[in-house]
C-alpha cells in the first residue's frame, strides 16, 4: 500500500512538472506550434475601393499594388524594427506599438524580413479624382461599399499577447473579385484633355459623344482642387447667346442691327467688349462677333419668357442623374412667369443676370444642337462588370427632340462660322469642322 502511494505521488509530481514546464516554455519561447485552441486577433490589411473601370475595362481604381508589413508588439518584432526601419518611420512604428496592437505600414516591394510578415494589397492611383473620390463628392459617395477586404488572423494567448511564432492566416472577403462598374470615360481622350488643361490656370474640360451624350473626358484645373468645376454652377456669360439665337430662329425673329458699341436700355448702358462698334450685324455675324448690343436688342424683341422657355427645353433648369441618385443641378434660370424689366431682359439676351449653368450643361447644349436637335441625358456609367470581366451595358438614353432639325442645322452652321471667322478662331483647326 505504501509502495502504491509513493508511485502515485511520483506520477503526480512528474505530470505537474511537465505541465509547468510546458506553460513556462510557451510563455517565454519565441516560437511554438500553432494550435486551433488559441484565440485570434483579426487585423484588416486593406479595404478595397469598388472596382471602377474606363470604357475599355482598363482600371481606374485598384489599378496598382503595394506592399504592407504587419508588426506585432513582441520583443522579436521590436528588435526587427530597429534593424529594418530608420528615422521618423521607425519612431512612428515604435510609438504606435505602445498601444499593444499590431501596426500595418507601407514598405518597399523589395522588403525582406524573417520576422516581420509582409503582404501585397491593392492600391489606387489618382486617376479621374474629381469624378471618383468621396473627397470631391464623386462617384464613391453614390455607389455601395460592399465591405470587400483582405484581413489577417493573428493568434494570441490567454492573456491577449501576440505570439511571435504565428505567421498569420489570410482572410479574403471577396477582395480579389473583378465585379464593378464601367464608366463612359475614354482613357486616351481623358489623358489628352489633361494635357490640354495644363495651359489653364483654372477651369474644366468636358468632352461628350454627340450621338450618345456619353461623357468621354472630364478634367478640372488645378488638378489638386477638390471642387469638381465641371459639375458646379457658374455665371453663363456669352455662351448663352447660343440659346437666344436658337430662340430667334425658332420664332423666326431674324433681323439686322447696327452696333455702335453700346446700347442704352432704361437708365443702363450696355457695351460690347472694349466698346467696339461692330456695325451692321446679322444674327450670324453677331454670334461670330459676340455682339452684346445685338443680343440685348434681340432679347427685348423676343421677351424674357420665350428665351427662358427655350432654355428650359434645353435642360438649363433641370437635373442630370449621373448614377444611383447622384443628381447634378444643371443651372438656375429666372422665373418665366415674372414680368421682367427691360434691363433684366436685355442682360438675359447675352447671358448675364440671375443665370447659372454647369460646364456639363453647356456641353450638353452643344451636343443637342450637333445631334440634330435631339437631347440625350449625359451619361457617366456605361454598365456593370461581372466576375469574368464581362461588361453588361445599360440601356442608352433614347433622347427627345428639343429643337427642330432645321433650327439645329442653322445654328450649327452659325457656330462653325464663329470658329472660322469670329471670336472662336482659336478653336479652328485647318479644315476640320465642328459637328
Amino acid at each position: 500500500m505504501k509502495k502504491k502511494i509513493v508511485v502515485l505521488f511520483v506520477t503526480v509530481v512528474f505530470v505537474f512538472t511537465g505541465c509547468a514546464g510546458r506553460i513556462l516554455y510557451i510563455s517565454s519561447a519565441d516560437s511554438f506550434k500553432v494550435a486551433d485552441t488559441y484565440n485570434s486577433y483579426t487585423l484588416t490589411l486593406d479595404s478595397a475601393k469598388p472596382n471602377i473601370y474606363f470604357r475599355d475595362l482598363s482600371r481606374i481604381t485598384n489599378d496598382t499594388f503595394k506592399r504592407v508589413a504587419v508588426i506585432r508588439p513582441t520583443d522579436k518584432d521590436i528588435k526587427e524594427v530597429y534593424r529594418v526601419f530608420s528615422g521618423s518611420k521607425r519612431m512612428k512604428i515604435l510609438n504606435d506599438l505602445q498601444n499593444k496592437k499590431p501596426v500595418v505600414t507601407d514598405v518597399d516591394n523589395n522588403f525582406k524580413s524573417r520576422v516581420i510578415e509582409s503582404y501585397t494589397v491593392k492600391s489606387s492611383s489618382d486617376k479621374c479624382r474629381h469624378i471618383i473620390l468621396k473627397e470631391c463628392s464623386g462617384l464613391l459617395m453614390h455607389i455601395p461599399d460592399k465591405g470587400e477586404s483582405l484581413k489577417v488572423n493573428l493568434l494570441v494567448d490567454a492573456q491577449g499577447r501576440f505570439l511571435s511564432g504565428d505567421r498569420g492566416r489570410l482572410e479574403n472577403n471577396n477582395y480579389y473579385n473583378y465585379r464593378g462598374i464601367a464608366l463612359t470615360l475614354n482613357e486616351e481622350i481623358q489623358n489628352i484633355a489633361l494635357e490640354a488643361s495644363k495651359d489653364l490656370s483654372s477651369g474644366s474640360i468636358v468632352i461628350m459623344d454627340v450621338r450618345t451624350a456619353e461623357i468621354l473626358a472630364c478634367t478640372v484645373t488645378p488638378y489638386s482642387d477638390y471642387l469638381n468645376k465641371a459639375l458646379s454652377q457658374y455665371s453663363v456669360g456669352s455662351v448663352f447667346k447660343t440659346v437666344t439665337a436658337v430662340t430667334a430662329i425658332e420664332y423666326n425673329v431674324i433681323r439686322k442691327y447696327k452696333c455702335s458699341g453700346k446700347i442704352k436700355v432704361g437708365d443702363t448702358v450696355f457695351t460690347c467688349q472694349k466698346g467696339k462698334a461692330h456695325g451692321e450685324q446679322s444674327l450670324k455675324d453677331a454670334l461670330a462677333n459676340s455682339c452684346n448690343c445685338y443680343f440685348a436688342s434681340l432679347a427685348l424683341e423676343l421677351g424674357a419668357e420665350k428665351i427662358i422657355n427655350t432654355a428650359k427645353r434645353l435642360g438649363f433648369d433641370s437635373y442630370t442623374e449621373l448614377c444611383n441618385g447622384w443628381n447634378i443641378k444643371n443651372g438656375i434660370l429666372p422665373d418665366s412667369s415674372v414680368n421682367y424689366s427691360k434691363g433684366d431682359t436685355a442682360q438675359l439676351g447675352f447671358g448675364q443676370g440671375c443665370l447659372t449653368a454647369t460646364p456639363l450643361q453647356i456641353c450638353s447644349l452643344m451636343c443637342s444642337i450637333a445631334n440634330g436637335g435631339v437631347m440625350k441625358n449625359p451619361a457617366l456609367v456605361l454598365g456593370t462588370v461581372d466576375d469574368k470581366m464581362k461588361l453588361k451595358r445599360y440601356d442608352a438614353s433614347k433622347g427627345r427632340q428639343v429643337l427642330s432639325q432645321s433650327t439645329a442645322d442653322t445654328i450649327l452652321n452659325y457656330l462653325r462660322y464663329v470658329t472660322e471667322y469670329g471670336t472662336g478662331k482659336t478653336a479652328y483647326y485647318k479644315n476640320q469642322t465642328a459637328g
